[in-house]
């Protein structure tokens, strides 16, 4: 994500099966250097486990960690599948057991290919006092109009994914009207080992989709395309920086470059074939440029990519060790 220009991720970590599998991807995030919110989540049960054991034990170490143990670049959250994958009320007191913790619970909604999915579902959750702040929907395209306005009335985050929303049948990304509703909006991306990692692509495919709807709802009311775009780079690219930071709580640390915020930083090659020459540089950077065009990343101040090159030491061993363990898995796959 840093090689692509990405400065802060949250990390939605639902391979925390165990406190062990969470203190690895904390040393993980840290150790790869990037401002990380680590979403910690419970394991399913298992047939004729003891969940009150399973769970008291995840709970615990989430304690621990809020009491001091996280490094100082990582956040905790909480995620969980939520109401439109389990049966109402159980997931509905998972999320009253995670809201005890005092962090933000993410949660997937509203997508059209959830089997599970309960109409309505946002007034529910504030029927139940679980419509707070400290609330991340994801995807949640196709709620009622009404209910992105009850959500931003509540401080609800909303989360969007727009290349696998529209690939897996979720629906059209709910960005544009969950922003013109109030809520605070971050893009990102999911299943990255399919569509790859990076932020650049998908505010792309976001402005691509919501320029094609506002066009063919225009042309089929007699009106033609519009002649001057409404959805515009510069917007796309708040989506990806100060609206990101306030998607994820952390405008008063990052998301622009103000005095007093942390410095992340990324400097753009503008004298590169696909970049040169430069007219609008928010065009250039959203339209045109590549990740291969960010030369410089800094994080927290710290260089983490110069002259094109991640600038950690041992990276090549980190992604030798990571073919080779791929490697390792797909042979095991094939032996069955």
């Amino acid at each position: 994500q840093m090689a692509a220009g990405v400065t802060t991720v949250m990390d939605w970590s639902r391979e925390t099966a165990s406190p062990e599998h969470c203190d690895a991807a904390i040393e993980g995030l840290d150790a790869g250097g990037i401002r990380a919110v680590l979403a910690y989540t419970t394991p399913p049960v298992p047939q004729g486990g003891n969940a009150a054991e399973i769970n008291g034990r995840m709970m615990a170490h989430a304690r621990a960690l809020l009491g001091g143990r996280l490094p100082a670049r990582v956040a905790l959250w909480t995620c969980l599948q939520g109401p439109d994958f389990l049966p109402l009320d159980p997931a509905l007191a998972d999320m009253r057991r995670l809201a005890e913790l005092g962090v933000p619970i993410a949660i997937h909604t509203g997508a059209a290919i959830y089997a599970n999915r309960k109409p309505r579902l946002l007034a529910q959750l504030d029927a139940a006092g679980l419509l707070t702040e400290r609330l991340q929907i994801v995807h949640s395209n196709h709620h009622e109009a009404d209910e992105y306005a009850l959500a931003a009335s509540k401080g609800v985050m909303l989360c969007s994914t727009p290349e696998v929303e529209m690939r897996m049948g979720h629906g059209h990304p709910a960005i544009f009207r969950a922003a013109a509703a109030g809520m605070r909006v971050s893009v990102g991306t999911d299943i990255p080992s399919m569509v790859g990692g990076g932020l650049l692509p998908q505010l792309r495919v976001a402005m691509a989709a919501e320029l094609h709807r506002i066009n063919v709802e225009a042309i089929g009311a007699g009106r033609g395309v519009p002649a001057t775009p409404p959805v515009t780079a510069k917007r796309m690219l708040e989506f990806a920086t100060i609206e990101g930071a306030r998607g994820l709580g952390l405008d008063r640390v990052t998301g622009s470059l103000t005095p007093g915020k942390r410095a992340d930083i990324l400097l753009v090659r503008a004298n590169a074939p696909l970049t040169a020459p430069v007219s609008d540089p928010y065009g250039a950077v959203l339209l045109q440029a590549s990740a291969g065009d960010i030369e410089t990343v800094l994080v927290d101040g710290v260089v983490r990519k110069q002259g094109g090159a991640l600038t950690a030491p041992d990276a090549p061993q980190v992604f030798a060790r990571l073919q080779a363990r791929a490697e390792e898995m797909a042979e095991a796959a094939r032996r069955g």
